[in-house]
């Protein structure tokens, strides 16, 4: 009696190591398996557009932010002549943008040369040339075989340029997070899409290498609209004439 007693509580406790090790392995298979909807790689919804991020996915601090403005201030006051070409071209901005890489319909293109030498620099865009000087800044046009300029007005100084600077792409709440991309590129990308944003949605700014020139520029604008610039010459030997409209 006492032997069968011992064999029924042997099967017990047989049985129960059987089923907690059948849990136990069933758990660990569980565990493997992804839970539908977390971990998974989505696409995005078709009706919205998807933009151009950059790869880090992480903004810059005020720090980092500091030394992209160092840059650009040195491109500001280098004596230098820039000059390229100004592109706008129509894109599909549901296949994502990237205003460097952007492809899409050119839609405009137009001749651009920047100089600086000392206090006095000049951007001419076309026929059209900003000039400006200790004594303000003048509009002038092509007209009729000749330049003809407006009377001086105050200029915004690059200590105000980069007052703005600072303000849209650092503090608690900017209106753009910057993002470093390597070899001499930063890009800026709004922080809340906005079809007025002064930058645009994305902008970004290359500096040449050698010289330290802003030497590309590209602003994804509206929805489907880029405008890019790209330099095709850049000299530092800046002489007086290189001030004038040409």
């Amino acid at each position: 009696m006492n032997r069968r007693v011992l064999e029924v509580a042997l099967a017990v406790v047989i049985g129960a190591v059987i089923v907690a090790v059948w849990f136990t392995v069933t758990a660990d298979d569980g565990a493997n398996e992804p839970t539908p909807g977390v971990g998974e790689a989505s696409e995005p919804a078709a009706s919205q557009p998807a933009t151009s991020q950059p790869a880090t996915g992480t903004r810059l601090s005020d720090g980092d932010v500091e030394a992209f403005l160092d840059v650009w201030v040195a491109s500001q006051e280098l004596d230098v002549v820039v000059v390229g070409r100004e592109q706008t071209l129509s894109v599909d901005p549901t296949n994502g943008v990237d205003p460097i890489e952007a492809i899409g319909e050119i839609t405009g293109s137009i001749d651009v040369r920047r100089a600086t030498l000392g206090d006095r620099r000049i951007e001419q865009v076309g026929t059209n040339a900003l000039v400006t000087g200790p004594e303000g800044q003048r509009s002038c046009d092509l007209l009729d075989g000749q330049f003809l300029c407006t009377d001086p007005v105050p200029a915004p100084s690059i200590e105000e340029q980069l007052v703005e600077f600072t303000d849209r792409l650092s503090g608690e709440s900017p209106t753009y997070d910057l993002f470093d991309d390597g070899d001499g590129c930063w890009r800026a990308v709004a922080a809340e899409p906005s079809p007025i944003l002064r930058w645009g949605q994305i902008s970004v700014w290359c500096f040449d290498a050698a010289t330290g020139a802003l030497a590309q520029t590209a602003q994804w604008r509206g929805e489907d609209r880029v405008r890019r610039f790209e330099a095709t010459e850049i000299r530092t030997d800046v002489v007086a004439r290189d001030l004038d409209p040409q």
